[in-house]
């Protein structure tokens, strides 16, 4: 999305420009507010560690979409990053299965 913003508003924004500058220049203004605004929503996010219980870790491990933990990242630790977080979710499943054994 900030990669599309980045390309298409500069050329809209330019068209709108030879119609009426104001245009153009609310356009580019909305633009860069756009990007910033995804740009900062997604470091919030990855700060946070939203989703993979690793709040406030601050690695950088949640900017890495999983499935590329044994490709491209294979080589900066993402291989043994995924055999830890499957070894994680084991243990979640486990640990269920015994509560609900336990409810039973």
């Amino acid at each position: 999305m900030v990669l599309v913003s980045l390309l298409v508003g500069p050329i809209v924004a330019s068209v709108l420009w030879n119609v009426d500058e104001r245009l153009g220049i609310g356009l580019a203004g909305a633009t860069l507010a756009l990007v910033a605004v995804l740009l900062l929503g997604r470091l919030r996010g990855a700060a946070s560690g939203r989703g993979d219980g690793d709040a406030g870790e601050g690695d950088g491990w949640a900017l890495v979409p999983e499935w590329q933990y044994e490709g491209r990242f294979a080589e900066a630790g993402g291989i043994s990053r995924g055999e830890q977080e499957r070894a994680l979710r084991e243990i979640d499943e486990r640990a269920e299965e015994e509560r609900t054994r336990e409810r039973d």
